[in-house]
């Protein structure tokens, strides 16, 4: 279970609308990040406005930037399939 007030971490965002819907079901604090800057910068062009909380950052899954306890919860849609 996924409570709207937990901290999500959502790795390897891609371009997917997944953390968009969720927003829109109310899960308003969504922290999405990719390998690629590209992405990164075209997701957050685009979902600023419409999900002025939702965070996107360019970082690498394998050495992740956060302090141990930022996150309640880690999303994965398909990071593991890429890198292994």
């Amino acid at each position: 279970y996924i409570s709207p007030t937990f901290q999500i971490l959502n790795i390897g965002c891609g371009n997917s609308r997944m953390s968009e819907e969720m927003y829109e079901e109310g899960y308003e604090h969504i922290t999405n990040i990719d390998i690629s800057f590209t992405v990164i910068k075209a997701m957050s062009e685009e979902y600023k406005e419409k999900c002025p909380n939702m965070i996107y950052k360019q970082m690498d899954v394998r050495s992740l930037q956060f302090e141990q306890g930022t996150f309640d919860c880690v999303v994965d849609k398909g990071t593991l399939d890429s890198i292994l």
